[in-house]
């Protein structure tokens, strides 16, 4: 399992599947880079929950990424 959304996976379905719509719906969708590189990876569209409904989980993340970047 990856931290961020599988584009790997979304890669990989839309070569395997050309005739078919990829959406990146498997969550773990956490910025709009994300959400972006989904995009580049071949999905059609993507979806966005937690992202944009959860503030504790939102604050969560950034300051998770601000004491790494600390910590570097």
């Amino acid at each position: 399992m990856t931290d961020g959304p599988d584009l790997e996976l979304v890669s990989e379905l839309g070569r395997r599947l050309p005739e078919t719509s990829v959406l990146a719906a498997e969550g773990r969708v956490h910025s709009s880079q994300q959400a972006g590189e989904a995009r580049a990876a071949g999905a059609l569209a993507v979806v966005i929950g937690t992202a944009i409904t959860h503030p504790t989980s939102i604050t969560r993340w950034f300051r998770t990424a601000v004491q790494e970047d600390l910590s570097r």
